[in-house]
Parts: C-alpha cells; structure tokens; sequence
C-alpha cells in the first residue's frame, strides 16, 4: 500500500524523498530526525531536505523540546494546498485525494498527548495552521480572533484572507473578529467574507484566533510564521477576553 501511496504524493508535487518522509511521519507520529533517518531508510542530508521541502509546502509542522526539533504531519488533507492551478489536472487530483486521505488517515499513529505547540512556516503553512486550528469541529462553537492592524503587512494579510473567504475555508464555523477601526476599510472589499466583525479601540492582542481548546498565533510578513498552541486553560483566557471586549464594543 506504501508504494502506491508514495506515488500518489509524488503526483501531488512531493518529491520521492519528501514523499517517503511524509508517510514515515504518518507511521511514526512525532518523532526527531534520528528515528525517520533509520525508518526511511533515506540518508541524513535527503531527509533533512525533505523535512525543509515538507514544512514549506505546509504539510508538516515542529515543535522545539530542549533545543531539538520533533516534527509531525499536518492534516493530511492539508495536501489540497499543492494541488496545481491547472484547471485539467485539478479535477483530477482533487478525485485521487478524496481516496488518498482515509488511506493516509489509517497509517497515521493515534498518540493520546498530541504536539503542545507547533510551528508552520509559508503561506501554505498558514493555511495549513488554520486547518490545524479547526480540528476537529466543536458543534456549537465558534471561532474568535484579535487582529490590529499593521501599516507594513496590512494588505498581506486581507488578500491572504480575501483569497480564504472565496474558497469557504471556514464558512462553516460562526465566526467573529475583533479588530481596530484602520482594519474597517479593508474588511469592506472582502464582499465573500463571512466574519461577524466589530471595530474597537480598546488595546486587542494581535493576530491571535482561539477555538476549541488551540490557539493560533501568526507573524506576519512576506515569509510568515503560525503557532498552534493546544491548551484548553490558554484558550479560555483569551475567549473570556474576547467575549469581554465584544460586548463592550458596540
């Protein structure tokens, strides 16, 4: 099965290394470089080109314990975000990846204590953190965010966004967001944005979304980095602030 799910990724962009990577990861769960290196079997430097491949294309995230990286998967359908542009190959790959991800599910280690903290790097990556963020879904729950505004990466940020919005990335999770009034201008071109905002000029923190027991923390700039921090005490003190601020701003 292995075999053909390699070749699967490959067809997805990976290249053989990073596709024998990623399905280490999967059996794996998280893990250092050592263990992957002998479960590959890949040489060190493959492996570590792999793992920087993997992480830019937002499939795989890490957390640094005592000055050593432990690294993971992201959700596997988190692959939609290499899928080619190309309106032929899209309808295509979009079918190989419908039956792709249970198989990729089934080899994935359930761990009882997941990462605490992981780290994605890109645009992909971002993407893929917000996914992370959303799983799995908490019925009744809805997703709260803080962001302030930023002179430097504001039009980074809404065209990130705006792109988000039409594609329905979380059109199906209620949403509210707190801003600071500069922010109105650029939420009122985000006309597929389903976001229930509020504008306020009391000190928000900035760019940080809670849902069920994560939260994510993202820098933005044109290499951005996102944090997902698992913590249900960590989620809860920025609900309560968040809840806080919504109901004094009218």
């Amino acid at each position: 099965m292995k075999r053909h799910l390699r070749a699967d990724l490959e067809k997805f962009g990976l290249t053989n290394a990073e596709a024998r990577c990623y399905l280490g990861l999967m059996e794996l769960g998280e893990t250092k470089t050592g263990p992957l290196i002998k479960h590959v079997p890949l040489s060190s430097s493959n492996v570590y080109e792999a793992l920087r491949g993997l992480v830019e294309k937002g499939l795989v995230a890490f957390v640094i314990k005592n000055k050593i990286r432990y690294y993971k998967t992201a959700p596997p359908d988190s692959l939609s975000f290499v899928i080619s542009k190309e309106k032929e190959e899209l309808t295509l790959k979009e079918k190989q990846l419908t039956t792709l991800v249970p198989e990729l599910n089934a080899l994935e280690r359930v761990e009882e204590q997941g990462l605490n903290a992981e780290v994605f790097v890109g645009f992909k990556g971002v993407q893929s953190a917000l996914k992370a963020l959303m799983q799995p879904v908490v019925k009744g729950e809805e997703l709260v965010f803080f962001h302030k505004y930023k002179k430097e990466t504001a039009e980074i940020v809404h065209k990130f966004f705006a792109k988000m919005d039409i594609e329905n990335v979380y059109s199906h999770i209620a949403t509210k967001g707190l801003f600071d009034p500069p922010n109105k201008q650029f939420m009122k071109r985000r006309k597929y944005s389903t976001v229930q905002a509020k504008y306020t000029t009391m000190p928000i923190p900035s760019d940080v979304d809670v849902y069920g027991d994560k939260v994510l923390i993202m820098s933005w700039s044109e290499h951005p980095v996102a944090f997902v921090i698992t913590s249900e005490q960590t989620a809860q003190i920025f609900r309560d602030l968040f809840y806080e601020i919504w109901e004094k701003t009218k």
